[in-house]
């Protein structure tokens, strides 16, 4: 079984249907990054600030044009930290911001990455 959202599978899970009487699963929020063209040559990581159980490789972002400078993430309760380098001088920060996602029935938490690279200058 996979569920999918706007093309993207954020969970596949196996299970036998003999004698399934019921089953649920704590999806990830959806978080959305939000950009600007200052971040379209920016190498963007994603990292899990809170321990966790399960493992959490650090996600990579591109944001560009084309996906109008905004992607989704598909995470779990807990705080992160999503930071933007410039390319040709990765110790250069462009853009750090932390952020905490909670588990609510609201709609998508926006992490605008854009705005903290403005105010970053």
């Amino acid at each position: 079984m996979a569920v999918t959202h706007h093309g993207r599978t954020i969970l596949t899970t196996d299970f036998p249907l003999d004698n399934l009487h019921g089953m649920s699963y704590d999806l990830p929020s959806m978080v959305w990054l939000v950009g600007s063209p200052l971040l379209s040559d920016a190498e963007i990581k994603v990292f899990r600030v809170t321990p966790d159980k399960e493992a959490f490789t650090p996600a990579e972002v591109r944001l560009t044009a084309e996906n109008h400078y905004r992607t989704p993430l598909y995470l779990s309760p807990g705080t992160y930290r999503s930071t933007a380098r410039n390319i040709i001088a990765p110790n250069r920060v462009i853009a750090q911001i932390e952020f905490t996602v909670e588990r609510t029935d609201t709609l998508p938490l926006h992490v605008d990455l854009g705005k903290a690279a403005v105010e970053g200058e």
